[in-house]
């Protein structure tokens, strides 16, 4: 089998992205100083990033239910 996978999520724009650690915290930091409720919106198809907002929320409030 031969297959062909590819993203092409600005590939207009020269450099590299970040990793996804770098993501996580930056996450982190975003909710962290938030004086109220955040927001996220992003590609349905990015399970590994809603898992990283939800592991933030879980680490600033372990007890709340979402």
């Amino acid at each position: 089998m031969t297959a062909l996978l590819s993203d092409s999520t600005n590939v207009e724009n020269s450099g590299y992205t970040l990793s996804e650690r770098e993501v996580g915290q930056a996450l982190l930091d975003v909710f962290t100083g938030a004086p109220g409720r955040v927001i996220v919106a992003m590609f349905a198809s990015n399970v590994h990033r809603i898992q990283q907002v939800l592991d933030a929320r879980g680490l600033l409030s372990p007890a709340r239910s979402p």
